[in-house]
């Protein structure tokens, strides 16, 4: 949707990529100290690890680059039971500074997180004046002095190198993948010319689909595509076409190059969300 709206706004130096918060960026391609600023909104908690998350984005930043987070401090009950279902929910389960506790970090964990990181000028715009206490805030810090940065690695689907008869392997061991992610999600073994919504699945047992192939492959697949992806087969196709295309392009996440306007064209496409 932001991609389209970028291009519908001629904003021709804007460029999408993906970005996987629990990998280091020299992992997925990105050079270190690639940008002035990082921006995130509510999606920094569904790490596995919030400190490493967060340390291994002070590598993109150039020097004093602004870390911006718009952050939720806390979070009511009834989420967990509307996105409970969700495989990423409970990755903070995993983490050692939220295990036991509460997906969201409150801010003043929050201060303290990005001290012991080294971040510099710590400051955290309230949504009103309960401080600490309000749900949710606007984060801004600029990069530690010192920082770690990471070797540029091969890239492929889940570490291995694709090419010549390995492709083919990959491709055989996909299908089978998302056959399981399917069948775990329905609670029973799924045919691959069986109709999806033959087998009761709904926009639930979707989103948990669409949330595990995020997860799995690290591609946006909406509720409303696979509404219209019939069998299990159509669904490996278009997984399979998804990987292939995301060997060969860029897509999702920004990040702004050229002009001096870049920052404030930036904000009005978010503005704009």
């Amino acid at each position: 949707m932001a991609r389209e709206k970028a291009e519908n706004m001629h904003y021709d130096n804007v460029i999408f990529k993906q970005y996987n918060i629990e990998k280091t960026y020299a992992e997925q391609g990105f050079e270190k100290e690639a940008f002035d600023f990082i921006i995130s909104m509510d999606v920094l908690q569904v790490s596995y690890n919030l400190e490493a998350a967060v340390n291994n984005l002070s590598g993109l930043l150039k020097k004093n680059g602004i870390f911006a987070c718009v952050q939720s401090f806390h979070t009511e009950n009834i989420n967990y039971l509307s996105y409970g279902y969700a495989p990423g929910w409970w990755n903070y389960e995993s983490d050692p500074l939220r295990k036991g506790k509460n997906i969201m970090l409150p801010s003043d964990e929050w201060i303290k997180l990005l001290s012991r990181l080294e971040y510099k000028n710590i400051n955290i715009i309230y949504d009103s004046l309960n401080n600490k206490y309000d749900k949710f805030g606007f984060i801004f810090a600029n990069r530690p002095d010192r920082v770690e940065f990471f070797e540029p690695v091969n890239k492929g689907i889940e570490g291995k190198i694709v090419n010549g008869s390995n492709a083919e392997n990959n491709k055989e061991e996909i299908s089978k993948e998302i056959l399981n992610i399917v069948g775990t999600t329905i609670g029973e073994e799924i045919a691959e010319d069986s109709s999806l919504l033959e087998y009761g699945f709904d926009s639930l047992s979707l989103l948990i689909v669409s949330s595990k192939l995020k997860e799995k492959y690290h591609i946006n697949v909406s509720v409303k595509r696979l509404y219209d992806i019939d069998t299990v087969k159509d669904l490996v196709a278009y997984i399979k076409q998804c990987i292939s295309e995301n060997e060969t392009t860029e897509n999702t996440q920004t990040q702004a190059e050229g002009s001096e306007n870049n920052v404030t064209q930036l904000l009005d496409i978010i503005e704009n969300l």
